[in-house]
């Protein structure tokens, strides 16, 4: 058990400093919590009657909590947690710290099971629990209360039948055709005027760490990239429509090693699909080419898809054209191989500088 004082909760609420969705706290209080002192911290707060909030690690509850989100748990109910009720609990195998959802109460304690889980946690003894899920912000503010607050016990019917995953998949598989309409009605020159009118306020910036964190939770996950650490050779960019990043870029400066891969490079051009024809692109390519220009890159190479033709259309526009060199030809053409995905290079050469 945790021992020590611990500071005043405001409200009976408390939230670990090194947690918080501040990017301009000090570097020195970053890390400073292992998940075992996240442990004990929950458990005196929690045996205090106070709430505590901490940031949710991991996917096993997408689509209702997701990686980075900000998760306020409070003590247990006198009469123990309902079915659908998503808890924290120390596992009686492993000893982690686990936030997932009650699917069933049974006489031998509580069956409980992540909403992206593919197997159940087992039966969870009453005395594993710690508290209940109240509260979910995501990016700052209140996230979806569907499954937190309310409409748990569906869910935990669903996931108890095994059919939670397929049910989640199906819905995202139909916001996937919603937004294939969408892309559809995004190629047309109509389309793209009334959007560039309706733009909101957009900002773009080079990304912060906390930024680049948001990204690759939110938009481009994968295990090996959490958290993000900074390389010298690239510089990010990330646009904003108040806190929510709408779009991103890279500019990549390789070194001649990497032959055919060398000198400065737009990479990782991405606009969300509802955003896309209000020139948030170009604004940010236009930031990537200012900054190489700057730095006295001769030229830029950038690769896409060749049957991607508003981005070609796009890069066109900023200047860029076809280029082929016998390395890069040889390097694409073996990479469309397995699939007959082929990407061609184009490149922009800068003016020379007196």
């Amino acid at each position: 058990m945790f021992r020590g004082s611990l500071p005043n909760c405001s409200g009976g609420e408390w939230l670990l400093k090194s947690e918080q969705p501040d990017t301009s706290e000090p570097e020195k209080d970053r890390g400073v919590y292992t998940s075992e002192i996240r442990l004990e911290l929950l458990k005196a707060v929690t045996e205090r009657g106070n709430r505590f909030r901490f940031r949710a690690p991991g996917f096993s509850m997408y689509p209702f909590i997701r990686n980075g989100d900000i998760i306020t748990v409070a003590p247990l109910p006198e009469n123990g947690p309902e079915t659908g009720d998503v808890v924290a609990f120390v596992h009686p195998g492993t000893g982690k710290l686990i936030v997932h959802r009650v699917v069933e109460k049974t006489d031998r304690g509580y069956l409980i099971r992540g909403d992206n889980s593919e197997a159940s946690d087992g039966i969870i003894p009453a005395s594993c629990l710690i508290g209940t899920v109240v509260r979910v912000e995501h990016k700052g503010r209140d996230a979806i209360v569907a499954g937190i607050r309310c409409g748990g016990r569906p869910i935990a019917m669903l996931s108890r039948m095994g059919h939670l995953r397929t049910f989640t998949r199906t819905i995202s598989r139909l916001k996937g055709v919603g937004a294939a309409g969408l892309q559809t009605a995004q190629r047309f020159t109509v389309y793209r005027r009334m959007a560039g009118s309706l733009k909101p306020r957009i900002s773009i910036t080079e990304a912060s760490e906390q930024d680049m964190n948001d990204f690759y939770s939110g938009w481009n996950y994968h295990p090996g990239r959490l958290p993000y650490h900074p390389n010298p050779l690239v510089t990010n960019f990330v646009a904003k429509s108040g806190t929510e990043i709408v779009g991103f870029i890279q500019l990549v400066r390789h070194p001649e090693s990497l032959n055919p891969y060398t000198r400065y490079w737009l990479f990782s051009l991405m606009v969300r699909i509802p955003y896309r024809g209000m020139g948030i692109g170009r604004d940010l390519s236009e930031n990537v080419i200012q900054m190489a220009e700057k730095e006295g890159a001769p030229e830029m190479t950038l690769l896409v898809r060749e049957t991607n033709r508003p981005a070609i259309s796009l890069y066109e526009k900023l200047g860029f054209e076809p280029v082929s060199t016998a390395d890069l030809e040889q390097q694409l053409s073996d990479e469309s191989a397995p699939n007959g995905v082929r990407r061609i290079a184009m490149r922009r050469i800068f003016k020379n500088r007196t």
